[in-house]
């Protein structure tokens, strides 16, 4: 099964368990690390990203359901020379 996302404002394909966790993926094949494992359970926040605008628990957000969906993380809000508000806060 393929799914077809955009990640961070460019256009990707994910093809393997339609039922793997987003969090999983971002962490594990794309490197994107800000996004953090917590509960588990999609209770803590730890794992949160935005998709279609709208803020998402990576770690039960199976990779079936972003068929044609849009998925930020923390690292896709700005970059080096002109960080997002919220990655300042980090720095």
């Amino acid at each position: 099964m393929g799914v077809t996302l955009v990640l961070n404002g460019h256009a990707c394909r994910y093809d393997g368990d339609p039922n793997r966790d987003l969090l999983d993926w971002l962490r594990t094949d794309r490197r994107l690390t800000a996004s953090r494992f917590g509960c588990g359970q999609g209770q803590c926040g730890a794992c949160n990203v935005v998709i279609d605008g709208r803020a998402a628990n990576a770690c039960v957000t199976p990779m079936a359901w972003l068929e044609g969906k849009s998925v930020t993380t923390l690292e896709g809000l700005g970059d080096a020379a002109r960080p997002h508000p919220l990655q300042q806060a980090f720095i």
